[in-house]
């Protein structure tokens, strides 16, 4: 085998670029020009180490995917005892690529292996920042991209949620030990440079609260024309009678071409199930405005 090492192209991969002004099928694979070392397979077949972006991107209005995310959230109307009318938001995380077996020809198709983790966080700034909880994310994702238009996924996640001390010390309130072990399936299309649609379910096959159920189905619809983007997620949990949780997104997103990196900020709109695990019974509306980070 012949060990081959991509060369970034500087002049390219430092230039910012809105999404929507590239490439017509660009933003599908979301190429990369920095790659890793790469292993010649022989018959036109590759496998890359670390590819610098992903086959089937991070849904955009999904608030639970692991990505660098700060928001200020107003709260509107709110289930969770003693917690004040706003909120700061923060996650840290984000999904990396590990390996991608492509062609020679065709190196943005083909399939990949990643791995994701993230920590999403409450805080209520109306009562010392005391913190309210956090869940913390990890999982692996299988991807296959066959065609500029379709993309798949299979992935394992693990969901496990607290409560912070502050918040149990004013309310008393226990931890019910909300953990989710999911096997994910996913489809996303994109038919057009400007539309995407996915759709996925979820199956817990454990779960560590008491009342909690195993399914949950999730679609969404993202639309992008130049420096602007409009997003909406629906998110059915078995455990909340399959009402809709739903995140909708406007916002100004930039790509730096050829890494795979976007930015983003944005207003937001939410209503349903809470987004900690150890809070899911509880039912809230909210807007807010914040900004974003994929790398």
């Amino acid at each position: 085998m012949r060990l081959l090492v991509a060369v970034p192209i500087i002049g390219l991969t430092t230039s910012a670029v809105a999404y929507g002004e590239v490439d017509a099928n660009a933003h599908r694979a979301e190429p990369s020009l920095v790659h890793g070392p790469t292993v010649d397979l022989g018959a036109k077949r590759q496998l890359t180490l670390l590819p610098g972006a992903e086959l089937y991107p991070r849904y955009l209005a999904d608030p639970r995917q692991p990505m660098m995310k700060a928001v200020a959230v107003h709260v509107l109307h709110g289930d969770t005892p003693q917690v004040g009318d706003f909120l700061y938001e923060f996650m840290v995380g984000g999904s990396y690529g590990l390996l991608r077996l492509h062609s020679e020809q065709e190196p943005e198709k083909g399939l990949q292996l990643s791995a994701h983790a993230g920590v999403l966080s409450q805080f209520d700034p109306t009562a010392s920042l005391d913190g309210i909880g956090w869940d913390g994310y990890f999982g692996l994702s299988a991807t296959l991209r066959a065609f500029d238009e379709l993309a798949f996924k299979l992935a394992y996640q693990h969901d496990s949620s607290h409560i912070m001390d502050e918040y149990v010390e004013k309310t008393g309130r226990l931890r019910i030990d909300y953990t989710r072990e999911e096997v994910v399936l996913g489809m996303m299309v994109d038919p057009s440079e400007h539309v995407r649609v996915y759709t996925e379910v979820g199956y817990a096959f454990h779960l560590g609260a008491e009342d909690a159920m195993p399914w949950r189905t999730e679609s969404g619809v993202e639309l992008r024309f130049r420096f602007l983007y409009a997003a909406v997620d629906l998110t059915f949990w078995e455990e909340s009678g399959f009402r809709p949780t739903t995140t909708a997104q406007l916002g100004l997103l930039y790509e730096r071409q050829g890494t795979g990196r976007r930015y983003g900020v944005f207003a937001q709109y939410e209503r349903g199930r809470s987004k900690l695990g150890e809070f899911y019974k509880d039912q809230t509306e909210t807007i807010g405005a914040g900004w974003w980070l994929d790398f």
